[in-house]
């Protein structure tokens, strides 16, 4: 296993562990099914999401937010270097785990209230709502439309500090319309945005530190090394 270079230089080495993740992503929809019938909980705050206002236009950076949870892989897999990719899919991978964990032990739903009137945006916010029951509602706690997208924030913003504004700006538009088109709860999003800094530093720190060990350990990034110090002396 550890022979493959999965986070090589290049994009086409890197397909397989972008379709591995992918496909980890897709465990969304059996979880959500087998969570159905599993009675859960309401992390509802009457004082904060009682007074939370149906605000339809704000479904566009949610739908936008679906595609920044996709496409931010992809783009990383053509641009980032080798150690920012990998400690991106590594805390991406570790966020998807600890995230579908806390869904199984304590499966979480919004009560979600018919979305009323005409119009393309509140036509777009039924729409999702209506998605929903297609795969499973039991997904509140934490927000994964929230951690995913601030997770994969905080490794743009060390791709490319300038980055920081837009990056923050969006983090939050991203929060906000989870809310503002009752999707989430506020403790939902709260919740997504407090797991990522655990798995940040988890990555950072362990989980990361770990991988390259093996890497050397079985010979992978000890073969490259011999081969540049080779390359080099023949010069």
């Amino acid at each position: 296993m550890f022979k493959r270079d999965w986070f090589g230089e290049g994009f086409r080495t890197r397909i397989p562990t972008l379709i591995f993740i992918f496909l980890m992503l897709s465990l969304y929809f059996p979880i959500n099914r087998y969570l159905n019938d599993k009675g859960g909980f309401v992390a509802h705050l009457d004082s904060i999401d009682g007074n939370m206002p149906l605000l339809p236009v704000f479904v566009i950076p949610y739908v936008l937010g679906f595609g920044m949870i996709g496409l931010m892989p992809i783009y990383a897999a053509w641009k980032f270097p080798r150690q920012l990719f990998q400690q991106y899919m590594t805390a991406l991978f570790t966020i998807m785990v600890i995230g579908f964990t806390i869904w199984i032990v304590l499966p979480a739903y919004v009560v979600k209230e018919p979305v009323v009137g005409d119009g393309f945006f509140r036509e777009l916010n039924r729409m999702v709502h209506n998605n929903d029951s297609t795969y499973g509602t039991h997904n509140a706690i934490p927000s994964s439309h929230v951690y995913y997208v601030t997770i994969g924030m905080c490794y743009y913003l060390l791709y490319n500090r300038r980055l920081a504004v837009p990056l923050a700006a969006f983090a939050v538009m991203n929060a906000l319309s989870t809310m503002f088109t009752h999707q989430h709860y506020f403790l939902d999003v709260v919740a997504g945005f407090l797991l990522t800094i655990p798995v940040y530093e988890l990555t950072q720190h362990v989980t990361v530190p770990y991988l390259q060990k093996l890497e050397q350990q079985y010979g992978r990034r000890k073969d490259k090394t011999l081969s540049t110090t080779a390359h080099h002396s023949t010069d």
